[in-house]
């Protein structure tokens, strides 16, 4: 979790539509809210190189909150601090960093180009011609991004979503995945069609 995510979800007290708790403190008490996501930056960098040194090969920082914000109060209130978390980890451990920010599509270029991540997580809004052109300009890979919700299709339909999706999102580091979360009641023969559909695929040649 982003510090953003986690401050929404701290300030709030439990899940919200509009987040007009958080957002009165970021136009009230900035500087409140800045010295929350500070300290929260410093744990959740401890918390991922833990993850490390326990093995894990490469390490997410999922800001699921991130649309919440303006273009302009997400640099400030979100992806500064992504940035600084990306920046520590690749420093003292080396490993790959993904950063995922769903429903901020309008700020990928900018998240490709600044936050130092070697992966940008995609949703399911954002096209695939534009994830590609941008993470390819600036040497990206790609994770994602197909709509949680198309897993509540038919498994004909799953396959099918799943395997256009993969035409258009493979080049070399393409990371398969959701445009968010599995969703708890998700058929288990669709989550298995999706999966499937994925293991059976071959890339183009002449990507």
């Amino acid at each position: 979790g982003a510090p953003w995510t986690l401050a929404s979800y701290m300030i709030e007290g439990e899940g919200t539509k509009h987040f007009h708790v958080v957002k009165k403190f970021v136009f009230r008490e900035p500087a409140l809210v800045h010295d929350l996501l500070e300290r929260l930056t410093v744990v959740i960098g401890d918390f991922l190189i833990a993850q490390v040194h326990a093995v894990a090969e490469i390490v997410q920082v999922f800001d699921s909150w991130g649309s919440a914000l303006a273009p302009h109060e997400y640099e400030e209130f979100a992806l500064r601090y992504v940035r600084q978390i990306v920046e520590r980890v690749k420093r003292e451990t080396g490993v790959p960093v993904i950063t995922f920010a769903p429903g901020t599509g309008m700020s990928l270029e900018h998240v490709a180009a600044t936050s130092g991540a070697d992966v940008l997580g995609i949703d399911w809004q954002t096209p695939s011609s534009v994830a590609r052109r941008i993470a390819e300009a600036h040497g990206k890979a790609t994770q994602g991004h197909l709509d949680p919700v198309a897993l509540f299709g038919t498994p004909d339909e799953v396959r099918a979503r799943t395997q256009r999706m993969l035409e258009a999102m493979y080049s070399p580091g393409y990371i398969t995945n959701l445009g968010h979360g599995v969703l708890p009641d998700t058929p288990v023969e669709n989550a298995k069609a999706f999966v499937q559909t994925v293991k059976e695929f071959t890339p183009p040649a002449s990507r």
